[in-house]
Formats: C-alpha cells, sequence, structure tokens
C-alpha cells in the first residue's frame, strides 16, 4: 500500500438490521430483559416485535403496546400514569445492554 497516496480500501454502512438481525436477536431481547429488570410481566415474541416495528421509537413501541394490546393491560399491575413515568426508566438500561444480544448475530 502506498501510504504517500492513501487509497480507501473498504466501506462499510450500515443500518440496524442490515449486515445482522439486531432487531430480532438484539433489540427484542434486549426489551424483554429489560421488563423483567423492572418487574413488568410482558414478552415480546418475536411475531409480535415484528408488528410493533411499524411504530418508530423504542418508547413509542412500549405506550403502544400498553395502549393496544388488552393483555398488556391484564398482566401488568401498574397504572397508565405509573406507566408513562415508567416508560422512559425502562428505555435507558434497555439502550445499554443492547450491543450485549448483538453479539451472536454478528457471528452467524
Amino acid at each position: 500500500m502506498n501510504t504517500d497516496n492513501p487509497t480507501l480500501q473498504a466501506l462499510i454502512f450500515d443500518v440496524d438490521g442490515t449486515l445482522a438481525d439486531t432487531e430480532r436477536d438484539g433489540h427484542s431481547v434486549a426489551f424483554n430483559a429489560a421488563f423483567d429488570e423492572f418487574g413488568i410481566n410482558w414478552d415480546w415474541s418475536v411475531g409480535t416485535y415484528g408488528e410493533l416495528l411499524a411504530v418508530t421509537g423504542g418508547k413509542e413501541r412500549m405506550k403502544y403496546f400498553y395502549a393496544k394490546y388488552p393483555a398488556a393491560q391484564q398482566i401488568s399491575d401498574k397504572s397508565k400514569q405509573c406507566m408513562d413515568e415508567l416508560i422512559p426508566e425502562i428505555h435507558m438500561p434497555r439502550q445499554s445492554i443492547t450491543p450485549i444480544y448483538w453479539l451472536p448475530a454478528l457471528s452467524r
């Protein structure tokens, strides 16, 4: 390689889910782990999470799930007001643990 005139050897772009299924193998798993951590009895299956991807944004996804899925309200002992306050708190640790769940997806 000529260091006097370096040339670009590679350029990789990635958007979540392009190189690995980070939604299924990362984000959805991290959401479920965060729900467990906060004592909320929600479990987003791959199918449910796939449907929820139509809603942009993690906090918005949780609000939509709580509002639109009657089972979400029945299995949670939290009031709606409490859930509105909890959702941003649930979302924060999920953001920090998501990359841990990406590792198996990236190694495939």
